[in-house]
Parts: C-alpha cells; sequence; structure tokens
C-alpha cells in the first residue's frame, strides 16, 4: 500500500508542478495604441500626417524600453505598433508623452501579452 501510495505522490507532484508553470505570467508583449480618426476609413488626408510627431515623442520617450514596429491606418483608427519586455515599464515612460494629448472618444490602448492575456486602457489616461 506504501508504494502505491509513493507512487500516487510522484505523479500527482508531476501533474501539478509542469501546469503551474505553464500558467506564469509574463510582462512582455505587444502595445497597440489606437488613435480614433475622424471618420471609418483613413482619416481625413493630412489628419495622419499630424500624428507621426506623436509617433516620434512615443519613440523618443520609451526609449530602450520597447521598440516601435511602426504603425498601421484603417477601419476608423491610427494604430501605433510597439513590442516591449515589461509592458508596464514602456507604458509608464510614454505616459506623459500621451497625456499630453487630446484624443477623440474610442481611442485607447491594447496591450497583447506573449502569454495571451489582453489589456484595454481607454483614454484619456488613469
Amino acid at each position: 500500500m506504501q508504494l502505491y501510495s509513493s507512487v500516487f505522490f510522484t505523479f500527482l507532484l508531476t501533474a501539478i508542478f509542469p501546469f503551474k508553470e505553464a500558467q506564469a505570467t509574463t510582462n512582455s508583449g505587444q502595445i497597440l495604441i489606437h488613435i480614433k480618426l475622424s471618420n471609418d476609413n483613413f482619416g481625413e488626408t493630412s489628419e495622419t500626417f499630424d500624428l507621426y510627431p506623436l509617433e516620434d515623442d512615443i519613440e523618443q520617450a520609451i526609449g530602450e524600453t520597447a521598440a516601435f514596429d511602426g504603425h498601421e491606418i484603417g477601419g476608423g483608427y491610427f494604430v501605433i505598433r510597439l513590442h516591449a519586455d515589461d509592458v508596464k515599464t514602456a507604458l509608464d515612460k510614454a505616459k506623459d508623452t500621451l497625456a499630453s494629448h487630446e484624443f477623440r472618444p474610442k481611442s485607447f490602448i491594447q496591450v497583447i501579452y506573449t502569454d495571451e492575456r489582453t489589456e484595454r486602457i481607454d483614454f484619456p489616461l488613469p
């Protein structure tokens, strides 16, 4: 009986610990800054060009904490893409720059962590 108890206990431990390890969360991920445009397509002609300086300011503010990965325009949004090893640190560095701009309603930040968790932060920032 004791042999079976030891085997069962060992089986139980090996079954539980890898599961917990797979559940570990990570702070790295992708940051998508969705800036609502004036219409549901591509915005007005000069509207997107006016956002390039903001893009440069964000890139400068985040420094080495995240990598700038370009932008996408369409569906009524100008989306700035960043990749960060530590999302919280990158957002903290970009927060002042983002807070200094006024965004249309429905603008938001989407964070997609590498472990597939997602988070949405609406403007204005808290």
